[in-house]
């Protein structure tokens, strides 16, 4: 999704949940570091390693 997509760049009034599949997972980490909102973050992934990795690099919370 495009970073200056509304619903990726102002403030949502609402549930919203932006779902953004990457091919490449530290693509995947990368793009959520950079957020101003990083209140909380999900990683989907049948890889415990990968999965722990995300835990210490992500920026949330």
């Amino acid at each position: 999704m495009a970073a200056d997509k509304k619903v990726v760049c102002k403030k949502a009034f609402g549930p919203v949940w932006v779902v953004e599949p990457h091919a490449d997972f530290y693509q995947a980490v990368e793009a959520i570091n950079p957020s101003d909102f990083g209140l909380q973050a999900g990683v989907f992934t049948n890889q415990l390693d990968k999965a722990m990795r995300a835990f210490n690099w992500l920026e949330v919370g």
